[in-house]
């Protein structure tokens, strides 16, 4: 065989490995998405869609709810959400930038070989154009881990938006270490065009079974929970992008935030669990609450990181503490 023969049939072997690569990811995001589909309806934002499920009478206390890294609506209309509105909230539940069924604020930010991820405060913004069109104001904005990154962002883009902050288990300050290396790989020049269509397609469920487990450890996931979230969602080739780029940039923004914490005066309630070793206790609201002039801090004991589900009583109590010093 020649040279020339032997390039071609190279080439021709990673084309037929690419497609067979795309239509096992496309086939195994079709049937996701079939299985789950959206619970909300949809804004346009500058071109792009945003997904919003809303529960609750219309004249209920607004509250909005931002959900975590490789998260969705799903998260927190599992059961947070329905108890809101059953208190009498008006609760907007939001997908975030390049999650769920919202789309990223910049096609550039899914591409497969760009690393740029949207920042706290971009989401912010953007999120804020979709609730102004539901004619949202005065909401208390709740965020679950890095959705409480984006609640402390929007503060700062917008400081006279929100009623009151609350912050779940948020990374709020800069952290040592690395993160973990999927992180890396996905969010790289390489991982994200390469490795990432090949994760969507063939990562066994086991994987994302210990995935779930590993999040709330130490307390159990909810019976249920796995299957109602439909948890591919997360591993779909474009949210994957976006999951990965803005974790991976997430540090630097956090860092550039830090210094204007001072200036968000609205009353902020802070709630984390003290054995959460995603975001830990020690390195984010041990700080924060020295670095907001208006914040209350909870801690429950033996508590991992995810509170909305393993202690929803304490996280409504929270919410419930907001809404009452943010009386208006």
């Amino acid at each position: 065989m020649t040279l020339k023969k032997l390039a071609l049939s190279i080439l021709i072997l990673i084309a037929v490995l690419t497609a067979v690569v795309q239509l096992a990811a496309y086939l195994r995001q079709s049937k996701v998405e079939a299985s789950h589909p959206p619970t909300g309806q949809f804004v346009s934002v500058d071109g792009a869609q945003v997904h919003v499920d809303i529960q609750g009478p219309s004249d209920g206390r607004a509250v909005v709810l931002v959900h975590g890294a490789s998260g969705s609506t799903r998260d927190l209309t599992f059961s947070l959400a329905p108890e809101l509105a059953g208190k009498g909230y008006r609760v907007y539940t939001i997908d975030r930038p390049g999650m769920g069924y919202s789309d990223d604020i910049d096609a550039s930010f899914t591409r497969a070989f760009s690393t740029k991820g949207a920042s706290p405060i971009q989401q912010g913004q953007f999120l804020k154009k979709a609730l102004d069109q539901l004619g949202v104001v005065d909401p208390i904005l709740v965020g679950h881990s890095f959705g409480g990154s984006v609640v402390l962002g929007w503060a700062l883009a917008h400081p006279d938006y929100a009623s009151a902050l609350v912050l779940l288990a948020a990374p709020s300050n800069p952290w040592p270490g690395e993160l973990d290396p999927l992180y890396k790989l996905n969010g790289s020049t390489l991982g994200g065009g390469l490795a990432v269509p090949v994760l969507s397609a063939f990562a066994p469920q086991s994987v994302i079974d210990s995935t779930i487990e590993a999040i709330f450890r130490p307390d159990p996931a909810p019976d249920g929970y796995g299957d109602y979230i439909g948890a591919r969602m997360t591993t779909r080739i474009g949210t994957m992008r976006s999951n990965a780029r803005q974790v991976l940039s997430l540090r630097p923004y956090i860092v550039e935030m830090t210094p204007r914490y001072g200036t968000i005066t609205q009353p902020v309630e802070i709630l984390h669990g003290l054995a959460d070793t995603i975001v830990p206790f020690t390195v984010h609201s041990e700080k924060l609450i020295n670095q907001l002039p208006n914040a209350e801090l909870t801690t429950i004991d033996g508590a991992g990181h995810m509170p909305q589900h393993t202690h929803m009583d304490q996280v409504i109590a929270v919410i419930d503490r907001a809404a009452a010093r943010s009386a208006r």
